[in-house]
């Protein structure tokens, strides 16, 4: 991977190598297309085991935090995916169409292999946070593209898919820190607002595949967003009682356009 990621990164990095390495095995390109972001995900579960303890223990999330980065692969070639399938000019099961869903499936199960790779005594509890935010997530393509509400807000699509995935980010670091109770979902809160802010901000990258709503609406999506950068000020406010914020408000940073944003959302 590049040498210029945060030292954070680096576990990650590694064990997402190996994944690469088993995917190149099946003839899976498109799992490194679905991989090709800045680890923003693991490094928010990094944070927020940072933010939790003074351990030194570097590596102990880089396991769980490769987990999530996978599982955000997955969701990203899903989302493309069904956003095909419902288009009247799209044919799901091209060649195209089928190694988006085989990648997927490959990621999905990886995500779950890596965790397994952690020696972690609270490995069962992320497990168990892995599974109900897939579920989430889950829930919300039927309920977008199967059931088809007409009235669904497409800034919910946002929250229930890449919020949901920093929540869970954020709530598996804080458990393999040793935190439980109140905290633990203060902090996941956290990882759902930030994590929305981010997944909008990256939206302006036409190039990149990405967790998105069917339709955007930019005026919605934009209003939201300025919404969850007022949350997540609000959020380390709170979190600045109980936790050390610094790996936290860094991470806000290197969201783009973060440094930019106004004080009042933050």
């Amino acid at each position: 991977m590049t040498a210029d990621r945060p030292p954070a990164t680096h576990g990650i990095d590694t064990r997402i190598e190996a994944v690469l390495d088993d995917a190149e095995d099946y003839e899976l390109p498109l799992v490194a297309d679905a991989l090709a972001d800045d680890r923003w995900y693991g490094q928010l579960l990094i944070a927020t085991y940072d933010a939790v303890t003074d351990a030194d223990a570097a590596d102990a999330p880089a396991d769980a935090a490769a987990a999530i980065e996978l599982l955000r692969g997955y969701c990203r070639l899903r989302c493309e995916l069904l956003a095909e399938a419902t288009d009247a000019t799209s044919h799901l099961f091209t060649r195209q169409g089928t190694a988006k869903l085989l990648a997927g499936d490959f990621l999905y199960s990886a995500a779950y292999s890596s965790l397994r790779g952690s020696t972690h005594t609270s490995r069962d509890a992320c497990f168990a946070v892995l599974t109900d935010t897939l579920d989430t997530i889950t829930g919300t393509f039927a309920a977008t593209y199967a059931m088809a509400e007409p009235d669904r807000d497409p800034s919910a699509f946002l929250d229930d898919t890449a919020g949901e995935l920093g929540a869970s980010a954020a709530r598996i670091g804080a458990t393999l820190a040793g935190c439980d109770g109140p905290p633990v979902e203060d902090l996941a809160r956290f990882g759902r607002h930030a994590a929305t802010v981010y997944q909008r901000a990256t939206l302006t990258d036409s190039s990149a595949m990405r967790i998105a709503p069917p339709t955007v609406d930019e005026a919605t999506l934009q209003a939201h967003a300025n919404q969850r950068w007022d949350d997540v000020s609000a959020d380390l406010d709170a979190l600045s009682e109980v936790v050390d914020p610094t790996a936290l408000r860094a991470l806000l940073d290197a969201i783009p356009g973060g440094e930019t944003t106004p004080r009042g959302r933050r």
